[in-house]
């Protein structure tokens, strides 16, 4: 089959039910990737991937969907940061 789907678009949006703890999860570049096989999402210009208030933003993402984590994050050729906000949890739990 396919693996390997390419949208784009002015932005593309990407949209996934997240659980009620942590919020749904919204992904939104100029060019996505996704990877059907690893479950891989790719978010490429104008980056932004957010889950309730933690947000990630650069020039290129990658998020695994099946383990909703960003795996990476990188911005423009290195000169931009890449923002990364990450609110910490309420209830502890092992990491």
């Amino acid at each position: 089959g396919l693996d390997k789907l390419v949208a784009t678009g002015k932005p593309v949006i990407y949209l996934q039910s997240g659980d009620a703890e942590k919020g749904d999860i919204v992904g939104e570049a100029y060019q996505m990737e996704y990877f059907a096989l690893e479950g891989k999402l790719i978010l490429l210009e104008n980056a932004k991937l957010s889950q309730g208030p933690n947000m990630f933003s650069g020039n290129r993402i990658a998020y695994d969907t099946q383990k909703e984590i960003v795996s990476a994050a990188v911005s423009e050729q290195g000169t931009q940061r890449v923002q990364v906000t990450i609110q910490p949890k309420q209830k502890s739990g092992s990491q």
